[in-house]
Protein backbone atom coordinates (compact mmCIF):
# COMPACT_ATOMS: atom_id res chain seq x y z
CA UNK A 1 0.00 0.00 0.00
CA UNK A 2 1.48 3.42 -1.05
CA UNK A 3 1.71 6.35 1.32
CA UNK A 4 -0.24 9.44 -0.15
CA UNK A 5 1.42 12.30 -0.35
CA UNK A 6 -0.71 15.95 1.30
CA UNK A 7 -1.27 18.42 -0.79
CA UNK A 8 -2.61 21.66 -0.44
CA UNK A 9 -5.67 22.78 -3.05
CA UNK A 10 -6.24 26.25 -3.79
CA UNK A 11 -9.68 26.74 -5.86
CA UNK A 12 -10.13 29.30 -8.11
CA UNK A 13 -13.64 30.76 -8.91
CA UNK A 14 -13.82 33.21 -11.77
CA UNK A 15 -16.63 36.00 -11.98
CA UNK A 16 -19.21 35.09 -14.09
CA UNK A 17 -20.03 31.66 -15.66
CA UNK A 18 -16.41 30.73 -16.55
CA UNK A 19 -15.50 27.34 -15.05
CA UNK A 20 -13.84 27.25 -11.84
CA UNK A 21 -10.20 25.30 -11.69
CA UNK A 22 -8.11 24.34 -8.80
CA UNK A 23 -4.40 24.07 -7.87
CA UNK A 24 -2.75 21.40 -6.05
CA UNK A 25 0.59 22.07 -4.26
CA UNK A 26 2.73 19.80 -2.14
CA UNK A 27 3.28 20.35 1.26
CA UNK A 28 6.90 19.84 0.54
CA UNK A 29 6.98 22.61 -2.28
CA UNK A 30 5.32 24.72 0.11
CA UNK A 31 7.74 24.20 2.77
CA UNK A 32 10.80 25.04 0.17
CA UNK A 33 8.98 28.36 -1.00
CA UNK A 34 8.58 29.70 2.70
CA UNK A 35 12.25 28.75 3.44
CA UNK A 36 12.97 30.77 0.11
CA UNK A 37 11.15 33.86 1.47
CA UNK A 38 12.60 33.71 5.08
CA UNK A 39 16.30 33.49 3.56
CA UNK A 40 15.07 36.59 0.97
CA UNK A 41 13.79 38.62 3.66
CA UNK A 42 16.95 37.76 5.54
CA UNK A 43 19.26 38.94 2.89
CA UNK A 44 17.50 42.37 2.33
CA UNK A 45 17.52 43.03 5.97
CA UNK A 46 21.52 42.13 5.54
CA UNK A 47 21.57 44.14 2.39
CA UNK A 48 19.52 47.30 3.79
CA UNK A 49 21.94 47.63 6.88
CA UNK A 50 25.12 47.05 5.01
CA UNK A 51 23.34 49.81 2.76
CA UNK A 52 22.87 52.16 5.83
CA UNK A 53 26.50 51.96 7.26
CA UNK A 54 27.82 52.40 3.98
CA UNK A 55 26.32 55.38 3.48
CA UNK A 56 27.01 56.65 6.61
CA UNK A 57 30.60 55.49 6.65
CA UNK A 58 30.53 57.87 3.18
CA UNK A 59 28.95 61.10 5.28
CA UNK A 60 31.71 60.88 8.00
CA UNK A 61 34.41 60.02 5.34
CA UNK A 62 33.15 63.38 3.66
CA UNK A 63 33.19 65.39 6.83
CA UNK A 64 36.82 63.93 7.82
CA UNK A 65 38.11 64.77 4.23
CA UNK A 66 36.27 68.45 5.08
CA UNK A 67 37.62 68.62 7.97
CA UNK A 68 41.20 67.79 7.26
CA UNK A 69 41.56 70.41 3.89
CA UNK A 70 40.39 72.83 6.98
CA UNK A 71 43.06 72.10 9.11
CA UNK A 72 45.21 72.11 6.42
CA UNK A 73 44.66 75.39 5.68
CA UNK A 74 44.53 76.41 8.99
CA UNK A 75 48.40 74.87 9.46
CA UNK A 76 49.38 76.50 6.17
CA UNK A 77 47.89 80.00 8.04
CA UNK A 78 50.07 79.16 11.31
CA UNK A 79 53.04 78.41 9.44
CA UNK A 80 53.24 81.56 7.36
CA UNK A 81 52.26 83.30 10.16
CA UNK A 82 55.13 81.75 12.35
CA UNK A 83 57.32 82.65 9.09
CA UNK A 84 56.94 86.34 8.98
CA UNK A 85 57.40 86.10 12.89
CA UNK A 86 60.73 84.78 12.01
CA UNK A 87 61.52 87.19 9.55
CA UNK A 88 60.77 90.10 11.91
CA UNK A 89 62.73 88.84 14.53
CA UNK A 90 65.81 88.58 11.95
CA UNK A 91 64.77 92.12 11.01
CA UNK A 92 64.90 93.26 14.93
CA UNK A 93 68.00 91.54 15.35
CA UNK A 94 69.78 93.24 12.24
CA UNK A 95 68.19 96.55 13.41
CA UNK A 96 69.99 96.46 16.74
CA UNK A 97 72.93 95.17 15.54
CA UNK A 98 73.21 98.35 13.62
CA UNK A 99 71.65 100.94 15.93
CA UNK A 100 72.39 99.37 19.01
CA UNK A 101 69.23 99.18 21.43
CA UNK A 102 66.77 101.63 20.26
CA UNK A 103 64.05 102.52 22.21
CA UNK A 104 61.05 103.10 19.98
CA UNK A 105 58.73 103.32 22.83
CA UNK A 106 58.05 106.07 25.43
CA UNK A 107 59.91 104.58 28.15
CA UNK A 108 61.29 107.48 29.67
CA UNK A 109 58.98 110.63 31.09
CA UNK A 110 58.83 113.41 27.98
CA UNK A 111 61.57 115.98 28.46
CA UNK A 112 59.90 118.29 26.13
CA UNK A 113 56.31 119.25 24.72
CA UNK A 114 57.39 118.06 21.09
CA UNK A 115 58.25 114.52 22.35
CA UNK A 116 54.80 114.11 24.42
CA UNK A 117 52.89 114.99 21.48
CA UNK A 118 55.33 112.46 19.24
CA UNK A 119 54.32 109.86 21.62
CA UNK A 120 54.92 106.24 21.76
CA UNK A 121 56.57 106.17 18.53
CA UNK A 122 59.25 108.53 19.33
CA UNK A 123 63.05 108.07 18.53
CA UNK A 124 65.67 109.33 20.28
CA UNK A 125 67.80 112.03 18.30
CA UNK A 126 70.96 109.64 18.91
CA UNK A 127 69.22 107.04 16.43
CA UNK A 128 67.91 109.12 13.49
CA UNK A 129 71.55 109.82 11.51
CA UNK A 130 71.81 105.73 11.27
CA UNK A 131 67.60 105.55 10.70
CA UNK A 132 67.91 108.15 8.16
CA UNK A 133 70.93 106.22 6.14
CA UNK A 134 69.73 103.15 6.66
CA UNK A 135 66.20 103.93 5.08
CA UNK A 136 67.25 106.49 2.24
CA UNK A 137 70.92 105.96 0.97
CA UNK A 138 70.02 109.09 -1.37
CA UNK A 139 68.79 111.53 1.69
CA UNK A 140 71.50 114.45 0.53
CA UNK A 141 69.74 114.32 -3.16
CA UNK A 142 67.73 117.31 -1.95
CA UNK A 143 68.18 118.58 1.45
CA UNK A 144 65.59 121.06 1.11
CA UNK A 145 62.46 118.31 0.24
CA UNK A 146 63.32 117.68 4.15
CA UNK A 147 61.81 120.89 5.22
CA UNK A 148 57.99 120.44 5.81
CA UNK A 149 57.07 123.29 3.51
CA UNK A 150 54.12 121.62 1.18
CA UNK A 151 50.49 122.10 2.03
CA UNK A 152 49.51 118.21 3.52
CA UNK A 153 45.90 119.46 1.96
CA UNK A 154 44.44 122.06 0.28
CA UNK A 155 41.24 123.73 2.28
CA UNK A 156 40.75 126.31 4.65
CA UNK A 157 41.77 126.96 7.98
CA UNK A 158 39.02 126.84 10.96
CA UNK A 159 41.00 126.97 14.13
CA UNK A 160 44.35 129.30 14.20
CA UNK A 161 47.88 128.31 15.99
CA UNK A 162 47.49 129.13 19.73
CA UNK A 163 50.26 127.95 22.03
CA UNK A 164 48.46 129.50 24.86
CA UNK A 165 44.63 129.38 24.85
CA UNK A 166 43.31 131.86 27.05
CA UNK A 167 39.67 130.44 27.15
CA UNK A 168 40.85 126.92 27.54
CA UNK A 169 43.88 127.14 29.25
CA UNK A 170 44.97 124.29 26.42
CA UNK A 171 47.19 124.80 23.79
CA UNK A 172 46.90 124.74 19.86
CA UNK A 173 49.94 123.80 18.90
CA UNK A 174 49.02 123.63 15.41
CA UNK A 175 45.98 124.85 12.63
CA UNK A 176 42.96 122.60 11.78
CA UNK A 177 42.36 122.61 7.76
CA UNK A 178 38.87 121.66 6.87
CA UNK A 179 38.17 119.93 3.81
CA UNK A 180 36.20 117.10 2.30
CA UNK A 181 36.47 113.48 4.21
CA UNK A 182 38.61 111.45 2.38
CA UNK A 183 40.69 113.73 0.51
CA UNK A 184 44.17 112.74 0.65
CA UNK A 185 46.74 114.31 3.03
CA UNK A 186 50.14 114.46 1.94
CA UNK A 187 54.19 114.51 3.54
CA UNK A 188 55.14 118.40 4.58
CA UNK A 189 58.58 116.68 3.74
CA UNK A 190 61.08 113.97 2.94
CA UNK A 191 61.17 112.15 6.78
CA UNK A 192 61.05 108.74 8.61
CA UNK A 193 57.30 107.88 9.50
CA UNK A 194 57.77 107.24 14.05
CA UNK A 195 54.24 106.94 14.60
CA UNK A 196 51.44 105.75 12.15
CA UNK A 197 48.61 104.29 14.46
CA UNK A 198 45.32 105.47 16.49
CA UNK A 199 45.46 107.22 19.98
CA UNK A 200 41.86 108.30 21.84
CA UNK A 201 42.21 111.76 21.31
CA UNK A 202 43.91 112.11 17.80
CA UNK A 203 42.38 109.23 16.83
CA UNK A 204 44.26 107.97 13.33
CA UNK A 205 47.42 109.79 13.59
CA UNK A 206 51.16 110.55 11.37
CA UNK A 207 54.23 111.55 12.91
CA UNK A 208 57.33 112.39 10.55
CA UNK A 209 60.50 113.06 11.74
CA UNK A 210 62.43 115.23 9.33
CA UNK A 211 65.60 114.52 10.94
CA UNK A 212 66.87 118.54 10.27
CA UNK A 213 64.99 119.18 14.02
CA UNK A 214 61.68 119.58 12.75
CA UNK A 215 58.83 116.96 13.31
CA UNK A 216 55.51 117.01 11.50
CA UNK A 217 52.19 115.45 13.27
CA UNK A 218 49.04 114.87 11.41
CA UNK A 219 45.88 113.97 13.64
CA UNK A 220 41.82 112.65 13.21
CA UNK A 221 42.51 110.85 9.68
CA UNK A 222 40.37 108.66 8.62
CA UNK A 223 42.55 106.08 7.69
CA UNK A 224 46.30 105.53 7.50
CA UNK A 225 48.48 104.79 4.21
CA UNK A 226 51.85 104.31 5.57
CA UNK A 227 53.71 102.59 8.63
CA UNK A 228 56.46 103.25 11.14
CA UNK A 229 59.66 103.36 9.86
CA UNK A 230 59.04 104.24 6.17
CA UNK A 231 60.91 106.50 4.45
CA UNK A 232 58.28 109.07 2.98
CA UNK A 233 59.27 111.73 0.44
CA UNK A 234 57.56 115.53 0.49
CA UNK A 235 53.82 115.29 -1.00
CA UNK A 236 54.03 111.33 -0.60
CA UNK A 237 50.43 110.34 0.39
CA UNK A 238 50.49 109.38 3.70
CA UNK A 239 46.99 109.59 5.12
CA UNK A 240 43.14 109.81 4.17
CA UNK A 241 41.21 113.31 6.00
CA UNK A 242 38.55 112.16 8.52
CA UNK A 243 36.84 112.94 11.59
CA UNK A 244 38.78 110.30 13.96
CA UNK A 245 39.42 110.51 17.44
CA UNK A 246 38.32 113.54 19.39
CA UNK A 247 36.56 115.58 16.67
CA UNK A 248 33.73 117.16 15.65
CA UNK A 249 34.12 117.72 11.92
CA UNK A 250 35.98 115.91 9.26
CA UNK A 251 39.44 118.24 9.34
CA UNK A 252 42.99 117.45 9.03
CA UNK A 253 44.95 118.63 12.34
CA UNK A 254 48.58 119.92 11.61
CA UNK A 255 51.61 120.27 13.72
CA UNK A 256 55.03 121.29 13.30
CA UNK A 257 57.54 121.21 15.93
CA UNK A 258 61.15 122.93 15.72
CA UNK A 259 63.95 121.43 18.14
CA UNK A 260 60.63 120.22 20.57
CA UNK A 261 58.98 123.46 20.31
CA UNK A 262 55.78 124.20 18.16
CA UNK A 263 55.87 126.87 15.60
CA UNK A 264 53.03 128.39 13.61
CA UNK A 265 52.46 126.12 10.56
CA UNK A 266 51.74 128.98 8.46
CA UNK A 267 54.77 130.70 8.78
CA UNK A 268 56.81 127.40 7.47
CA UNK A 269 54.61 127.44 4.31
CA UNK A 270 55.53 129.71 1.62
CA UNK A 271 53.15 132.00 1.45
CA UNK A 272 52.69 131.83 -2.54
CA UNK A 273 51.76 127.81 -2.37
CA UNK A 274 49.10 128.91 0.71
CA UNK A 275 45.78 128.92 -0.83
CA UNK A 276 42.97 129.70 1.95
Amino acid sequence: MTKRKKTLSVLFIPEGEKQTFSLKIRYGVLKILFSMFIVACVIFAAGSFSYWNLTKLSWDYDRLVSRNEKLLKDNAIINEIALKYQSLQATDRRIRNLFGDINFTNSEPANSVGQASAGSGYISPGGRDNLYKLLNPFLLADIMSAYPTLIPVGGEITQAFSPKEALTGRGHFGVDLSAKEGSVISAAGDGVVIFSNWTVDAGNQVIIDHQNGYITVYKHNASLLVQERKFIYQGEPIALLGNSGDSSAPHLHIEIWKNYVPVDPVSVWPKSKWRN
